[in-house]
């Protein structure tokens, strides 16, 4: 019966690990993204992050994309539900492979991207926010950029310790100009 317990938490655990998150849409809902196009210009999003620990927050984002040779210039300017504040801006670079890297204050060490199909993988460790200190819990990060047919970009995050998933949150990101 030991044994079987064991298992079966073995189980629940290896199923829990996170992962790369997956294309929710239907293959005839997107068209590919190229962040190098798609993601130039004023957008506005709105996005709900949900951790483990019963952690739900809605915030909100206008963004700003620029890319200049071979570089992309995306600034993030994040309006949480509690009043706070918070400026991130990436650089990610294209690489001759067709590969990205790229930085963000909160990025260790460097952030790799890539295509996959339709979606756009971004990949990195990185400190949450939260903590007093102003250093928040390391944790690792997996993006799915998805651009839907109807122009709206979707960027489905998951979070994770120890190869398990913690949290996940969901952006949706609109050009301004559809907003208008």
């Amino acid at each position: 019966m030991k044994l079987f317990a064991a298992f079966v938490f073995v189980m629940a655990l290896t199923s829990a690990c996170q992962g790369p998150p997956a294309n929710p849409y239907d293959t005839a809902e997107t068209t590919t993204i190229d962040i190098s196009r798609d993601l130039q210009g004023a957008f506005i999003a709105n996005a709900n992050f949900t951790a483990i620990n019963g952690t739900d927050t809605e915030f909100a984002a206008q963004m700003n994309g620029q890319f200049k040779d071979g570089t992309l210039i995306y600034v993030e300017d994040f309006t949480y539900e509690d009043g706070r504040e918070e400026r991130q801006t990436w650089q990610l670079t294209k690489l001759s492979d067709g590969t990205w890297i790229g930085t963000r204050d909160n990025v260790i060490g460097v952030a790799r991207g890539w295509q996959d199909g339709p979606v756009f993988r971004l990949s990195y460790n990185g400190q949450l926010q939260g903590s007093e200190d102003g250093q928040g819990m390391k944790a690792s990060f997996e993006h799915a950029i998805i651009k839907r047919q109807d122009g709206v970009i979707v960027n489905i995050v998951t979070v994770g310790k120890f190869g398990i998933r913690i949290g996940k949150a969901t952006m949706t990101i609109v050009p301004v100009e559809k907003t208008q």
